[in-house]
């Protein structure tokens, strides 16, 4: 949960695993940087609707790879990998097929873009709450924020402080909340108790995935877009 970098690696055996399972549940509250990569050989297609949401990236992707070496080389709180001091970047990277070439093209080609995602740790009605955060750019450029949160963090009658915070860091007049509670689902904030609640219609119809626990082929609703079984699993590990 310390760990000041975190690097998951999915291929398409991962999502069957219930430890993987667990440490993508883990992901979410942890307080270093959070890496998601996905194997060359599967397509994001494959990945499970309910992860979709994630910051799923190729593992194949350069400026990825150039990401991950310089926050590793960077952190003070790990010894420097002589390897990655190399200019060269890994061999295997030359080597990829062009399936999975195809798979990064059209991934990079895609909108909405997801900039940033992280584990986002406020205190607001309870300390050091952790909450999930993703950042998307839509096709005209608009930044649409968008925060987690699990029944252990604050309420959203609280919630003013941590939307005011995020509204003048990422220049916006709203952003778009995930709530526990039934009563609000997904609600869209814009500070001083303004809330437009059950609005997963807005981020759907922006291509945004949401949290799910119905297939993608159902509507998603507040009952649906959050807690699923995988999460559920973890947080009774995490508990004993």
């Amino acid at each position: 949960m310390d760990a000041p970098i975190i690097v998951l690696w999915a291929d398409q055996e991962y999502f069957k695993s219930l430890n993987c399972l667990a440490e993508l549940g883990a992901s979410i509250a942890a307080r270093g940087e959070v890496y998601c990569l996905l194997s060359p050989e599967i397509s994001i297609d494959q990945v499970p609707a309910e992860f979709q949401w994630m910051s799923w990236r190729y593992a194949h992707d350069p400026d990825l790879l150039e990401g991950l070496r310089s926050s590793i080389e960077g952190s003070p709180d790990i010894d420097r990998a002589l390897h990655l001091q190399e200019a060269d970047r890994p061999c295997w990277y030359e080597g990829i097929d062009g399936q999975a070439a195809m798979h990064l093209e059209e991934f990079q080609r895609a909108w909405p873009k997801l900039v940033e995602h992280r584990p986002f740790h406020f205190s607001a009605g309870r300390k050091n709450a952790a909450f999930g955060l993703s950042v998307w750019i839509l096709a005209d450029q608009r930044v649409v924020p968008v925060v987690y949160a699990d029944r252990d963090q604050i309420s959203v009658l609280n919630s003013d402080a941590l939307v005011a915070y995020l509204k003048q860091k990422y220049s916006v007049p709203e952003i778009y909340a995930l709530w526990p509670e039934e009563e609000t689902g997904v609600s869209a904030h814009a500070g001083d108790g303004r809330m437009r609640q059950h609005v997963q219609h807005e981020l759907i119809a922006m291509g945004i995935p949401l949290p799910q626990t119905s297939p993608v082929a159902e509507l998603r609703t507040e009952k649906n877009y959050w807690a699923p079984g995988w999460f559920v699993a973890w947080a009774d590990t995490a508990s004993t």
